[in-house]
């Protein structure tokens, strides 16, 4: 319904859309196409993988940019991957 792609990580010019969805295999994401412009990345995803799934998976960007892994729109505390 929302055009998106199933993917283990977003490419450029997609942004993640927060929720579950019934499409996308267990590790993966759906990723739209980012008609607002840039993103504002409020944290870093550094694994996909449920084994390293935690706290120490996520973190915060710098200067809005991640230095590894995948950035995210949403809060880490919101995220499936840093609990």
């Amino acid at each position: 319904m929302l055009g998106g792609q199933c993917r283990a990580v977003c490419l450029t010019g997609e942004r993640l859309e927060i929720g579950a969805f019934m499409d996308c295999a267990e590790r993966q994401e759906c990723c739209v196409a980012d008609e607002r412009g840039q993103d504002i990345t409020l944290c870093c995803i550094y694994s996909f993988d449920r084994n390293v799934f935690g706290p120490n998976n996520c973190g915060t960007p710098q200067k809005g940019v991640c230095p590894r892994g995948s950035g995210s729109p949403a809060r880490c505390e919101k995220l499936q991957h840093c609990k």
